[in-house]
């Protein structure tokens, strides 16, 4: 309920094949999981799910980094 609109978007990325669908933070970001392949139609999907709440919205397709978390050591 607090961010109106979210679940019909979630829905759309569920329904366009992505894994998880959830709040970036505290907002106003949200993301979705998918496969690289995937990842256009889920975005467009999520897009098109905000324009039909009356939002307008704009997908960013990035990737995740297969290490994970790390310390970095700064240069002397």
């Amino acid at each position: 309920p607090l961010v109106p609109g979210f679940r019909a978007v979630q829905a759309a990325a569920m329904g366009a094949g992505a894994e998880g669908c959830s709040f970036s933070g505290a907002g106003p970001a949200i993301f979705a999981v998918t496969a690289r392949e995937g990842a256009a139609s889920v975005g467009r999907a999520m897009v098109e799910a905000w324009a039909r709440e009356g939002v307008e919205a704009v997908a960013r397709c990035c990737t995740l980094d297969p290490r994970g978390a790390r310390v970095e050591e700064e240069e002397a």
